[in-house]
């Protein structure tokens, strides 16, 4: 199926319990949206209009709907314009609140995450850096942990390292990690440069990237770089890292896999346009979708074998979602479901 989104916006589809939840915003509007996975029917839009001043600056490659949606059963939607809420899966608002000015010199961008009833915002500005978690009931702070950054527009993300959950962060200067519970630093790292949005990958060792820095392998455990690549970085596009390998695409771009162990560039493959948006790994594939929104997919291994290359005749900035054996596509204007159409 294919379904008009009444709003633009770039971030990614989310899914929770056959439902695919999106924002869109202009100057004028901000709104959040509920699609039917099954058949791209929308089920409810929500109207965020409770900004009251001056609106923050955002610039057109990121607009006031860049960060994507986070569910854990219910909704939270952040939006340019200090506008945080949480929904239900009815659309009706359980809690609302205006979060402190956003001042970058793009626009907010970073992506929500929700885990064990916390609500996790990176907040890097020019008068912030900062981590919080919130209680996903009520809103109210339930820690929130000082970081010394340059604004930036990567995302937090949860891993399982050493059978202890980290929070790990990138911007510029550091790669840090935190405990989600309590906000405490675990262990930090400096050597990111640059305005830097790819958020961090993690297998066996934590990697970050960024375009005038480099892409490194840092090892938690002691707080060490275990190898570094200066050549062909990303600067939108997050990596992904699974079974020993490592996959990244960029603005020029480029699509590189890397031995995730010593860092050796196994193989790569050069395309006509860029990438913003972040690979995904499957069992056995990755799918890398470019600006034009020409999907590539490539085998998950040492090899560099093309699986298929299909053009969906859309710009597209957003991530991909996976979900019971579909594929749901953000364009500038359509929501697009991907798979095989089994007859009942």
């Amino acid at each position: 199926w294919k379904t008009e989104i009444p709003l633009p916006g770039f971030n990614s589809p989310v899914i929770w319990n056959s439902r695919i939840y999106i924002s869109g915003a202009t100057k004028e509007e901000r709104r959040v949206f509920c699609f039917d996975f099954n058949n791209g029917k929308l089920l409810w839009e929500k109207k965020i209009d409770f900004f009251r001043g001056k609106l923050p600056f955002a610039g057109d490659d990121t607009g006031y709907a860049a960060p994507t949606l986070a569910s854990d059963g219910f909704v939270y939607a952040l939006f340019g314009t200090q506008e945080l809420v949480c929904l239900d899966s009815m659309g009706n608002i359980k809690w609302q609140k205006i979060i402190e000015p956003m001042d970058n010199p793009y626009g907010y961008a970073s992506s929500l995450l929700v885990y064990s009833n916390l609500l996790f915002i990176q907040f890097d500005q020019e008068t912030v850096g900062k981590i919080m978690a919130l209680h996903t009931d009520s809103g109210n702070t339930a820690w929130e942990t000082s970081r010394p950054v340059m604004p930036g527009w990567s995302s937090p993300a949860l891993f399982n390292i050493n059978n202890s959950l980290q929070l790990v962060l990138t911007a510029n200067p550091i790669i840090a990690g935190y405990n989600p519970f309590t906000g405490a630093e675990i262990w930090r790292m400096e050597g990111m440069e640059g305005e830097v949005a790819p958020s961090a990958a993690f297998d066996k060792f934590i990697f970050a990237a960024n375009e005038y820095a480099s892409l490194m392998a840092i090892d938690p455990a002691n707080n060490s770089i275990i190898w570094q690549e200066y050549d062909e970085l990303p600067d939108v596009s997050s990596p992904v890292a699974q079974n020993g390998l490592l996959f990244e695409s960029t603005a020029a771009g480029m699509i590189l896999c890397y031995d995730c162990n010593n860092g050796k560039k196994l193989w790569k493959h050069q395309t006509e346009t860029g990438f913003y948006s972040s690979p995904v790994i499957t069992d056995s594939a990755v799918y890398f979708t470019d600006l034009k929104g020409t999907v590539y997919v490539f085998a998950a291994a040492r090899g560099k074998k093309l699986l298929s290359k299909n053009q969906m005749g859309e710009n597209m900035s957003a991530t991909p979602a996976f979900y019971k054996q579909k594929i749901i596509f953000r364009s500038d204007k359509f929501l697009y479901c991907i798979g095989e159409n089994k007859k009942q």
